[in-house]
């Protein structure tokens, strides 16, 4: 006879044992014989500066990618759509082909949006045969004289990996029951906001061209830069010439002036600590008004807020950055100062090197 008693000895060091809506029904039951084991993954998302899952929210599709103790793929399940927001999601796992064993998963999430035209595309898989090295995740792109680069609004991208997930065997009833495993999930995608303001002068965003270099358009099965050393040149999917308020000039009445300001907006892949990431705005006759490492700027205003983060958990944490740079009335590039994400930071103390 299965009982609470013997249910509650099951271990649980690796799992959430507990009952997922939607997928599993409970052998907790004193009159009922032994169910069979089952398996599913919940998928959270709290690796953001708010630190609450925001999972249900903002994650419409996941594929999760399982590989056994030899690092084989052994299985592959994908799921997409609105079961994904119900509370307590839990993605099932069809053991009956698996072996017993641990796995581990590799989890991409945000890969299938119901489009002709997805932003990120996971390598061709073949059960038995894809090593865990072979996977990875690859950001589409134009190529252009050689060139490669990204002008588009990417989808959102999440990762996460799991380690020891455990099939137990089917003929020890000691496991059966509800095992759900838990996948962490980092976003790794980044909305960066470049504005530059002239003092004196009204500034039209179609005088500048913005871009972001980066050889980060693939990624491997534990989220690392694979060996694709590609640069990719991120351009604007939004330009737009605005209003801002400049505190230099006022009126002789006092107000202060509305001077025009150029806007741009481009989306890339993940952002890696100390890898070279440049931002190069240039006016329209080809001149380099400024190139700035782009990640050095980005981690400038850490240590205003979040200086109890490494600058990788940072970078992974925060996923939005605006950027304000400044010229003179030539047209120069003022490099005394920046506003990053609304903090104003003199850079003459700071090393960028």
């Amino acid at each position: 006879m299965f009982t609470l008693k013997n249910y509650l000895k099951m271990p649980v060091a690796a799992a959430l044992v507990c009952t997922a809506a939607g997928m599993m029904t409970s052998c907790i039951n004193e009159d009922l014989e032994p169910c069979e084991a089952r398996y599913g993954v919940r998928f959270r998302w709290d690796t953001n500066l708010v630190g609450a899952d925001a999972f249900s929210g903002n994650v419409h599709s996941v594929a999760v990618y399982g590989f056994d103790s030899n690092g084989i793929l052994a299985f592959v399940v994908t799921e997409k759509g609105d079961a994904l927001a119900q509370q307590g999601y839990t993605l099932p796992i069809d053991d009956k082909n698996l072996a017993p064993g641990d796995y581990t998963l590799v989890a991409w999430c945000g890969i299938d949006n119901d489009t002709p035209d997805e932003s990120f595309i996971v390598s061709d898989v073949e059960i038995g045969k894809t090593t865990l090295q072979e996977l990875n995740c690859r950001l589409e792109r134009q190529v252009e004289n050689g060139t490669h680069f990204s002008r588009e609004q990417l989808y959102d991208l999440y990762h996460g990996t799991a380690y020891g997930i455990t099939i137990y065997d089917k003929n020890n009833a000691d496991f059966v029951g509800d095992h759900v495993y838990s996948v962490n999930l980092t976003k790794d995608t980044n909305n960066v906001r470049v504005m530059l303001q002239q003092f004196g002068k009204d500034v039209n965003v179609n005088d500048f061209t913005f871009s972001i270099e980066a050889a980060n358009g693939e990624l491997s099965s534990s989220n690392e830069l694979s060996d694709e050393e590609t640069p990719i040149n991120y351009e604007p999917f939004y330009t737009a010439t605005g209003v801002a308020d400049a505190t230099s000039e006022t009126r002789a009445d006092g107000a202060i002036q509305g001077l025009g300001i150029a806007i741009a907006n481009m989306k890339m892949s993940r952002l890696l600590y100390k890898k070279p990431t440049q931002l190069t705005i240039r006016n329209t006759d080809g001149k380099k008004v400024l190139q700035v490492p782009m990640i050095d700027y980005a981690l400038l205003a850490k240590d205003f807020e979040y200086n109890y983060l490494t600058e990788q958990e940072y970078l992974d944490r925060q996923d939005s950055y605006r950027m304000i740079f400044f010229l003179d009335s030539n047209g120069e590039w003022i490099n005394s100062s920046v506003v990053v994400n609304s903090w104003t930071v003199y850079t003459k103390d700071v090393d960028l090197q």
